[in-house]
């Protein structure tokens, strides 16, 4: 009989999980692999923040339905903290979070097109060059990864504000 941990345990050991992959994946140049996984965690924590909040979204909800759930909750501004500037920013910013919300938003479309880019095309319209695809899934993934971490720290910053409100 197999022991099964605590859920956030669990949660724990597939965040480890999917980080370790992440790692494998920039080392070998794996950037559809790379974006698969920042969705993937991105989801989670979109997730976990509308259920959070209410909400009753599903695992399979959609990463577009996900950030619209989001939008109707947030409000005031999150300190923008990563180990390396921003692609967007010059140095360190404040960024709302409806204005985290919208990156990532347009992140969604940028990761669509790199995934479904390799060879999805209209007939007779012209493709991306192999050498642009891997730079444009190359881009995709790093700002993927930037997005992740960023939401990582919204959501820990919002679990620790509700809980702050909710002691006494």
């Amino acid at each position: 009989m197999a022991i099964v941990a605590n859920k956030n345990t669990a949660k724990g050991d597939r965040y480890t999980y999917a980080w370790d992959l992440v790692k494998k994946a920039t080392e070998h140049g794996c950037y559809l692999e790379r974006i698969a996984i920042f969705e993937s965690i991105i989801s989670d924590r979109l997730l976990s923040y509308v259920n959070g909040k209410g909400k009753h979204a599903k695992a399979k909800t959609p990463l577009g339905l996900l950030i619209t759930m989001a939008k109707e909750y947030v409000g005031g501004k999150v300190e923008v903290s990563c180990k390396r500037q921003l692609s967007w920013a010059d140095g360190p910013q404040e960024l709302s979070s409806s204005d985290l919300l919208d990156q990532i938003d347009k992140w969604r479309v940028d990761r669509n097109i790199a995934l479904h880019g390799i060879t999805k095309s209209l007939p007779g319209k012209r493709m991306l060059s192999p050498e642009k695809f891997k730079t444009d899934a190359r881009e995709a993934a790093e700002q993927g990864e930037e997005l992740t971490r960023l939401l990582l720290h919204w959501h820990e910053t919002q679990l620790r504000k509700h809980q702050a409100e909710n002691v006494g």
